[in-house]
């Protein structure tokens, strides 16, 4: 970029990965909470979050590495940290609030672990669980409110990151010996049993899922934005590590985030337009 164009680059930030002056991110997580979503991570963190990922990926990938001149002085020094900075590693340190919300995982307000043994029984770690319990409605109107307070319930049992049920035994005969997930057990309980059990549980879980898959691509899409128009380094380097950055987080969480935004901009800003108010990103749905 030229002086004029470099610029016109950072006049042009609206600084959209703040997200207190994101008034598109902030209108869709209170619609969402308006339609019952609980979000397991609140708006300092989810800050905190892109910071530490824009962090992350700018100590990875030093503008020493990124940069094709290899002859610059001392450049033969630049260890490459990135085969030690693993995705795993970068887990490793995140606050737990944060990896969480990473990891997506299904959530409900019981929670456990099961051991996990090989064929020969022996030890191979611990299974995250989550527990929900599905209450059975009283289908006979004669019954009096004493008595529809015992009834019992049904519980739950599913693997937190799969969301496969684990006590198939137990829900036999609504399942069979079929290995399902929450989503088809609450399509199941829905359609066959909707008079007989009351799906709340269940409902409020997958939507409590599937709106954290949402609104973690949207942070994410930020932290690429970020990364960008970081003032750390150079336009052309922010864009290559943006780019590294998409690609890792793709590959390890098997989502979809995409360059669309910066590449828009890269565009306009190599033209003589001006960058639309909206430079949005064309919403897409995350791969469950």
């Amino acid at each position: 970029m030229n002086i004029k164009q470099l610029k016109k680059f950072y006049k042009e930030d609206g600084e959209k990965y703040i997200i207190t002056r994101n008034k598109n991110i902030l209108c869709w997580i209170k619609n969402r909470c308006s339609d019952g979503y609980n979000p397991c991570i609140d708006i300092k963190n989810l800050q905190s979050l892109i910071d530490n990922l824009t962090n992350w990926y700018e100590i990875k990938y030093p503008d020493r590495i990124l940069n094709e001149n290899k002859n610059m002085l001392n450049c033969n020094d630049v260890e490459e940290l990135s085969k030690n900075m693993t995705f795993k590693q970068l887990l490793y340190r995140l606050p737990q609030k944060q990896l969480d919300f990473i990891e997506c995982g299904y959530r409900s307000y019981s929670c456990g672990q099961t051991v996990i043994r090989d064929k020969n029984n022996n030890y191979l770690g611990m299974e995250n669980n989550i527990i929900i319990y599905l209450k059975q409605k009283s289908v006979e109107s004669n019954m009096t409110s004493e008595v529809i307070n015992k009834v019992p319930y049904i519980t739950v049992v599913a693997n937190s990151n799969t969301g496969e049920i684990k006590n198939i035994s137990q829900l036999e005969y609504i399942i069979g010996n079929n290995i399902i997930n929450i989503q088809q057990l609450f399509l199941l309980l829905i359609e066959n049993y909707h008079d007989k059990i009351d799906c709340t549980g269940l409902r409020n879980c997958i939507k409590n899922h599937n709106d954290d898959m949402e609104l973690r691509n949207k942070i994410l899409q930020l932290v690429v934005l970020k990364l960008f128009y970081s003032k750390n380094t150079t336009p052309e380097n922010g864009y290559k590590r943006a780019l590294i950055f998409i690609e890792e987080f793709n590959e390890n969480l098997d989502i979809n985030l995409n360059s669309k935004e910066i590449n828009e901009i890269r565009e306009i800003i190599k033209s003589d337009k001006k960058i639309p108010k909206r430079v949005g990103i064309k919403k897409e749905r995350i791969k469950k």
